[in-house]
């Protein structure tokens, strides 16, 4: 299924703006930003540079506001 508007706008906004902010401002511990969706569920998947590598947000119905406050809480919660 392909993105709809909306979902394109939030995938430009995570990957281009969002993940190049959190990955210099963590010191590379934050090593890239993926936004995906299917049909209404929306997530951010998080890479770091240790274990667990891995973590998956959702983000469904998320502003771009919103989305901020997630994925950097989540980042947080490991960085801090």
């Amino acid at each position: 299924m392909r993105m709809t508007a909306a979902q394109a706008f939030k995938k430009r906004f995570v990957e281009r703006l969002l993940a190049p902010m959190l990955k210099d401002a963590t010191k590379d511990f934050v090593k890239g930003l993926t936004y995906g969706a299917r049909h209404d569920d929306e997530w951010v998947d998080v890479e770091y540079g240790m274990p667990p590598w891995e973590q998956r947000v959702n983000v469904s119905c998320d502003s771009k506001w919103a989305i901020l406050k997630d994925v950097v809480k989540a980042v947080a919660d490991r960085y801090e």
